[in-house]
C-alpha cells in the first residue's frame, strides 16, 4: 500500500513537467489579419476570452477559437493567462449560450486547426504556444504577443 501512495506521488509530481513540454514556447495571440487590432490590451483581451467583452474597439464582433476543454493547452491559458480553472469558463461560455446574449466558441483540437480558423473568419481571435511562426503560417493573420 505505500508503494503505490509512493507511486502516485512521483506521478503527480511528474504531470506538470509533461505540460511544460506539451506548451513549449511563449503565448501568442492570433487575430484575422482584417480585425484592426494594433492597439489592444491584456486587459482587454483576457476579457474577450473570458466572454465579458464580445466586441473588438472597433465594433466589430469576436469570434473566439479556444482548444478542447481539457486539453493541456487550454488548462495552462484558463490557469496562467486567465487566473481561473478551465471548468469556469466553460461554464461561463456555457451561460452565455444558454442565456442567448451570445454565442460560444470555436473548439480547435491544435495549432494547424487553429491557424487556419483564424485566417479563414473575419473578426476570429486565438491563440497557442510557440517559439515562431513560418512566413506561410504567418499569412492572412496578426500575431499579438503576450507581455
Amino acid at each position: 500500500m505505500r508503494r503505490v501512495q509512493i507511486l502516485l506521488c512521483i506521478l503527480f509530481l511528474l504531470v506538470p513537467l509533461s505540460v511544460c513540454a506539451e506548451t513549449e514556447g511563449r503565448l501568442l495571440f492570433i487575430v484575422n489579419a482584417k480585425v484592426d487590432v494594433k492597439e489592444i490590451s491584456m486587459r482587454t483581451l483576457k476579457y474577450i476570452f473570458m466572454g465579458r467583452k464580445r466586441y473588438f474597439l472597433s465594433g466589430s464582433p469576436a469570434k473566439v477559437a479556444m482548444f478542447d476543454k481539457g486539453s493541456f493547452q487550454q488548462t495552462i491559458f484558463c490557469r496562467n493567462f486567465l487566473g481561473v480553472i478551465p471548468h469556469e469558463i466553460n461554464r461561463r461560455w456555457d451561460r452565455i449560450v444558454y442565456s442567448g446574449v451570445g454565442s460560444g466558441y470555436k473548439v480547435v483540437s491544435d495549432k494547424e486547426e487553429m491557424l487556419q480558423y483564424i485566417k479563414d473568419n473575419d473578426n476570429a481571435i486565438g491563440y497557442f504556444f510557440s517559439n515562431e511562426l513560418s512566413e506561410k503560417q504567418q499569412e492572412g493573420i496578426y500575431v499579438i504577443p503576450a507581455e
